[in-house]
């Protein structure tokens, strides 16, 4: 019997790249989780491509530096980095603030 492949789900777009990138928001850490998949859902689209790459770059540190990076206990090396994340800060909370 053959295996099957293992497929990610498709988001409400049928984009399959869309839905790697929410599955890279979730997280060992409820904190990002409640910060990175609501941006995601509703503010990457808006994204120009280098903001997406920027995105898709801090989904690939770990945990520990985002949870220091987002609660700012530190920052990072990168001034774009910093700057992002303080942009995401403020559109989730843009977007708790209108829900």
């Amino acid at each position: 019997m053959m295996g099957h492949e293992y497929t990610l789900p498709l988001d409400d777009n049928g984009r399959p790249e869309f839905a790697r990138i929410i599955w890279n928001c979730r997280r060992g850490m409820k904190e990002l989780e409640v910060v990175l998949i609501p941006f995601a859902r509703h503010c990457y689209d808006s994204l120009d491509a280098q903001q997406q790459l920027t995105f898709n770059q801090l989904l690939g540190f770990d945990d520990a530096s985002l949870y220091c990076w987002f609660m700012g206990y530190e920052r990072s090396d990168s001034v774009e980095i910093d700057a992002f994340i303080q942009r995401i800060q403020a559109d989730v909370a843009n977007l708790a603030r209108v829900n």
